[in-house]
């Protein structure tokens, strides 16, 4: 049975269950999210160490407004999605609208790092400003690796960087080993 997001408390709550199956139930106004954390903005579902390992079917709703500007790793709505256990663990059907994110490596507007196969990214929409201080940057993903499938998925804004580094890019920063990218 899935857990049903109402809120920007509700996503803010999936932290404490990164093994779980959720679903969006309408648009949320993330906005506020940029006075969280003392000013550095939301902090990302799952992290080095501590991955999302579940699933989020955003049946087609909005996040918008969500904002990052954290000198760290992993940025994102999601900080590291990953799975390598039997099941797989996916972001589906979801909008995100006027992101406004600033991190380190792995950096992206719906997830920082895409990690391992059974991890799939499907029918996402993300528009709005992604910025690294570093490397492995994306509208949609800083960095996608180890059979990870992404399909149907568009991207809309600004990706920048201020390091000079590479791994840049409009949908994904950096794939490696096997990454099949389709219909994006």
């Amino acid at each position: 049975m899935s857990v049903s997001i109402y809120t920007l408390q509700n996503l803010v709550d999936m932290a404490n269950d990164l093994t779980e199956d959720y679903v969006l139930e309408n648009d949320i106004d993330a906005s506020a999210s940029s006075g969280h954390d003392g000013g550095d903005g939301w902090i990302p579902i799952g992290a080095f160490g501590n991955a999302f390992t579940g699933t989020f079917d955003g049946q087609g709703y909005t996040i918008s407004g969500l904002t990052i500007n954290r000198a760290a790793s992993y940025q994102g709505l999601f900080g590291l999605l990953h799975n390598v256990g039997i099941g797989t663990s996916w972001l589906r059907n979801v909008k995100l609208t006027g992101v406004n994110i600033t991190g380190q490596f792995y950096t992206g507007g719906l997830v920082g790092r895409a990690n391992h196969q059974n991890s799939d990214i499907t029918d996402i929409d993300v528009s709005g400003s992604v910025t690294t201080t570093s490397d492995d940057c994306g509208m949609l993903c800083g960095r996608a690796n180890n059979g990870v499938t992404i399909t149907n998925c568009k991207t809309y804004g600004t990706v920048s960087g201020t390091s000079g580094d590479d791994s840049i890019g409009g949908l994904v920063g950096e794939t490696e080993n096997g990454v099949s990218i389709i219909d994006c």
